[in-house]
Protein backbone atom coordinates (compact mmCIF):
# COMPACT_ATOMS: atom_id res chain seq x y z
CA UNK A 1 0.00 0.00 0.00
CA UNK A 2 1.50 3.64 -0.31
CA UNK A 3 2.78 5.30 2.56
CA UNK A 4 3.50 1.82 3.86
CA UNK A 5 6.92 0.92 6.25
CA UNK A 6 8.23 -2.15 5.05
CA UNK A 7 11.13 -3.77 6.63
CA UNK A 8 12.94 -6.72 5.46
CA UNK A 9 15.42 -8.51 7.50
CA UNK A 10 17.39 -11.83 6.95
CA UNK A 11 20.45 -13.37 7.64
CA UNK A 12 23.10 -13.27 5.31
CA UNK A 13 22.23 -14.88 1.39
CA UNK A 14 19.01 -14.84 2.42
CA UNK A 15 17.98 -12.62 -0.58
CA UNK A 16 17.22 -9.48 0.54
CA UNK A 17 19.36 -7.81 -1.86
CA UNK A 18 18.17 -10.04 -4.22
CA UNK A 19 14.95 -8.44 -4.16
CA UNK A 20 16.00 -4.64 -3.70
CA UNK A 21 17.50 -5.53 -7.32
CA UNK A 22 14.23 -6.73 -8.52
CA UNK A 23 12.07 -4.33 -7.54
CA UNK A 24 14.75 -1.95 -9.37
CA UNK A 25 14.56 -4.23 -11.95
CA UNK A 26 18.51 -4.99 -12.44
CA UNK A 27 17.21 -8.24 -13.27
CA UNK A 28 13.37 -9.61 -13.66
CA UNK A 29 11.85 -12.51 -11.82
CA UNK A 30 11.61 -15.85 -13.84
CA UNK A 31 8.40 -16.94 -12.14
CA UNK A 32 5.85 -15.46 -9.86
CA UNK A 33 6.29 -11.62 -9.51
CA UNK A 34 7.02 -8.29 -7.39
CA UNK A 35 4.21 -5.54 -7.15
CA UNK A 36 4.77 -1.96 -6.15
CA UNK A 37 1.25 -0.03 -5.95
CA UNK A 38 -0.55 -3.48 -7.07
CA UNK A 39 1.58 -3.33 -10.12
CA UNK A 40 3.89 -5.53 -11.63
CA UNK A 41 7.63 -4.23 -11.68
CA UNK A 42 7.70 -4.96 -15.24
CA UNK A 43 4.76 -3.15 -16.55
CA UNK A 44 6.76 0.53 -15.07
CA UNK A 45 8.75 2.09 -17.71
CA UNK A 46 12.11 1.37 -16.47
CA UNK A 47 12.86 4.72 -16.16
CA UNK A 48 9.93 6.53 -14.04
CA UNK A 49 10.51 3.20 -12.17
CA UNK A 50 13.64 3.69 -11.31
CA UNK A 51 13.45 7.81 -10.84
CA UNK A 52 10.98 6.41 -7.77
CA UNK A 53 13.50 4.87 -6.06
CA UNK A 54 16.18 5.93 -4.05
CA UNK A 55 18.96 3.73 -1.81
CA UNK A 56 21.36 3.84 0.34
CA UNK A 57 23.73 0.53 0.63
CA UNK A 58 26.85 -0.16 2.85
CA UNK A 59 28.94 0.56 -0.22
CA UNK A 60 28.66 4.34 0.07
CA UNK A 61 30.00 6.30 -3.00
CA UNK A 62 30.95 9.81 -2.84
CA UNK A 63 31.54 12.16 -5.88
CA UNK A 64 35.09 14.17 -5.46
CA UNK A 65 32.26 17.49 -4.71
CA UNK A 66 31.34 19.59 -2.32
CA UNK A 67 29.26 17.99 0.54
CA UNK A 68 26.13 20.01 -0.93
CA UNK A 69 26.89 18.56 -4.21
CA UNK A 70 27.15 15.10 -3.05
CA UNK A 71 23.97 15.63 -1.06
CA UNK A 72 21.95 17.44 -4.38
CA UNK A 73 23.31 14.72 -6.36
CA UNK A 74 19.91 13.53 -7.84
CA UNK A 75 18.58 17.11 -8.07
CA UNK A 76 21.05 19.41 -8.98
CA UNK A 77 19.11 22.50 -8.60
CA UNK A 78 18.02 21.75 -5.08
CA UNK A 79 17.43 24.78 -2.70
CA UNK A 80 20.21 24.61 0.21
CA UNK A 81 17.10 24.88 2.60
CA UNK A 82 16.05 21.05 1.22
CA UNK A 83 20.00 19.69 1.16
CA UNK A 84 20.47 21.34 4.81
CA UNK A 85 16.88 19.55 5.94
CA UNK A 86 17.59 16.29 4.42
CA UNK A 87 21.34 16.34 6.21
CA UNK A 88 19.30 17.30 9.49
CA UNK A 89 17.29 14.13 9.14
CA UNK A 90 20.41 11.87 8.96
CA UNK A 91 21.51 14.01 11.92
CA UNK A 92 24.58 14.76 9.77
CA UNK A 93 24.56 18.52 9.76
CA UNK A 94 26.54 19.08 12.94
CA UNK A 95 29.70 16.99 11.32
CA UNK A 96 29.42 18.90 8.28
CA UNK A 97 28.92 22.15 9.88
CA UNK A 98 32.36 21.45 11.47
CA UNK A 99 33.79 20.94 8.24
CA UNK A 100 36.87 23.64 7.10
CA UNK A 101 34.01 24.57 4.57
CA UNK A 102 30.72 23.29 6.02
CA UNK A 103 28.58 22.22 2.93
CA UNK A 104 30.99 23.67 0.56
CA UNK A 105 33.82 21.86 1.64
CA UNK A 106 34.77 19.53 -0.98
CA UNK A 107 34.78 15.74 -0.24
CA UNK A 108 37.65 13.49 -2.30
CA UNK A 109 36.46 10.22 -4.01
CA UNK A 110 35.02 7.78 -2.65
CA UNK A 111 34.47 10.34 0.52
CA UNK A 112 38.48 10.84 1.17
CA UNK A 113 39.15 11.74 4.92
CA UNK A 114 35.41 11.46 6.23
CA UNK A 115 34.46 7.95 8.40
CA UNK A 116 32.61 5.27 7.33
CA UNK A 117 29.59 6.94 9.67
CA UNK A 118 30.09 9.96 7.87
CA UNK A 119 30.05 9.10 4.63
CA UNK A 120 26.98 6.62 5.31
CA UNK A 121 25.16 9.86 7.03
CA UNK A 122 25.78 11.94 3.47
CA UNK A 123 24.18 9.14 1.16
CA UNK A 124 21.34 8.68 3.27
CA UNK A 125 21.03 12.31 3.39
CA UNK A 126 21.28 11.91 -0.60
CA UNK A 127 18.74 9.30 -0.44
CA UNK A 128 16.34 11.12 1.47
CA UNK A 129 17.17 14.35 -0.61
CA UNK A 130 15.24 13.58 -3.87
CA UNK A 131 12.28 12.63 -1.83
CA UNK A 132 11.67 8.94 -3.13
CA UNK A 133 8.19 7.12 -3.49
CA UNK A 134 10.38 4.13 -2.61
CA UNK A 135 13.37 4.31 -0.29
CA UNK A 136 16.05 1.66 0.19
CA UNK A 137 18.09 1.32 3.14
CA UNK A 138 20.22 -1.63 2.44
CA UNK A 139 22.39 -2.27 5.61
CA UNK A 140 23.17 1.12 6.00
CA UNK A 141 24.42 1.36 9.77
CA UNK A 142 26.41 -0.90 9.17
CA UNK A 143 29.85 1.63 9.82
CA UNK A 144 28.73 2.59 13.24
CA UNK A 145 28.29 5.85 14.83
CA UNK A 146 24.16 5.94 14.52
CA UNK A 147 23.04 4.27 18.01
CA UNK A 148 23.76 6.95 20.32
CA UNK A 149 20.90 9.55 18.11
CA UNK A 150 17.82 8.89 16.94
Amino acid sequence: MPGETIGIVGATGSGKTTLINIISRFYDVTQGSVLVDDVDVRKYDLYSLRRGIAAATQDVFLFSDTVEGNIAYGVPDLPMEEVENAAKTVCANDFIMNMENGYDTIVGERGVGLSGGQKQRLALARAIAVNPSILILDDTTSAGGYGNRA
